[in-house]
């Protein structure tokens, strides 16, 4: 006999609804539940902005909601009937040990200092953007092809100048 508990039903709805998402769809949708545009979540993935894009469009149809905004919410909203996260995983900091010296009082103004570790801890594992993927980002591919173009040609003329300057200092001498 099947369980016709209304919670239950919702909860195996939610899973076979998260469940028909594929893996990159679901890292696509961790990405924009984390509050990321495209454009951030194609840079952190290696894609374009455009496979992310359709990803989420798929996503969206699968959800059979409207906009970006309303995907997203119905996707957390899925994760949470199911009981995860939408974020990640999330974890407390362990107990600072106290020193001899040092008060309750100080430690409970450290922990209030201190910004949140877990938002600190994930996204220290990103690396900034370099040189190249800002100019990529704002100016597009062709960009990026012109500067590593322009500089390989610097290159190869300042070696033409150093050997022509050697060959003439070898006649010279």
């Amino acid at each position: 006999m099947k369980n016709s508990d209304p919670q239950t039903i919702q909860r195996q709805h939610a899973a076979d609804l998260l469940a028909s998402l594929t893996d990159r769809q679901t890292e696509v949708m961790e990405h924009a539940a984390a509050h990321l545009p495209n454009k951030e979540i194609a840079r952190k993935l290696g894609l374009s902005p455009s496979t992310i894009e359709q990803r989420f469009q798929y996503v969206k149809a699968k959800l059979e909601t409207s906009d970006r905004a309303s995907t997203i919410r119905e996707y957390v909203r899925l994760r949470t009937i199911c009981g995860k996260t939408a974020y990640g995983f999330s974890h407390l900091d362990p107990e600072p040990e106290l020193d001899q010296f040092q008060s309750q009082d100080a430690v409970q103004d450290d922990r209030a200092a201190r910004p949140n570790k877990a938002a600190d801890d994930y996204s220290s594992l990103d690396f900034p953007p370099s040189r190249l993927e800002v100019l990529d980002g704002k100016y597009g591919p062709w960009w990026r092809f012109l500067v590593i173009f322009t500089i390989a040609f610097t290159i190869a003329a300042t070696a033409l100048i150093v050997t022509a300057i050697s060959v003439t200092m070898g006649d010279i001498l």
